[in-house]
């Protein structure tokens, strides 16, 4: 079940789309045990960018307002120059698989910004294709205030 809110940029058209995910169950607020539904609730940015370098201020104001669990990213635009250090926005890890191609100089790359409190690993072995732009992430997601009643 997804829940789909559209935003535009004002000045540079940067369009966003936001999807929260219910992680499992069906929530109860008459048994303690069971969390609520805001607490099962996974909330994933995706955007289709155009270049992070020139967007992303945008970008990181957009995050820190709506503070999804992972950001994912296409057409970064990143070349391997490009220091991770110059994109990091507090409480979020950058992963990145940057184009690289000889004949084309701009366009390509993906992107991951994911929350400090999600656990993830990358399965580097699944992206070893050349010419692939892909990031392969396992992730654990916590459900927030959650407490068992006995």
């Amino acid at each position: 079940m997804f829940d789909t809110a559209k935003a535009r940029g004002p000045e540079n058209g940067l369009n966003m789309v936001s999807r929260n995910r219910r992680v499992s169950g069906n929530p109860s607020r008459s048994n303690p045990s069971i969390p609520n539904k805001k607490d099962l609730t996974v909330n994933i940015l995706l955007a289709n960018l155009r270049s992070l370098p020139s967007k992303f201020l945008e970008l990181q104001v957009t995050i820190e307002n709506t503070n999804p669990s992972v950001v994912v990213l296409t057409e970064s635009w990143m070349i391997a120059d490009m220091e991770d250090a110059e994109f990091s926005i507090y409480r979020y890890s950058l992963l990145r698989q940057d184009w690289q191609s000889e004949s084309k100089t701009r366009g390509g790359g993906v992107a991951l910004y994911i929350r400090s409190d999600v656990k993830y690993y990358r399965c580097e072995s699944l992206c070893k294709s050349k010419g692939l732009e892909a990031l392969f992430v396992l992730a654990t997601f916590k459900i927030r205030n959650y407490s068992k009643s006995y």
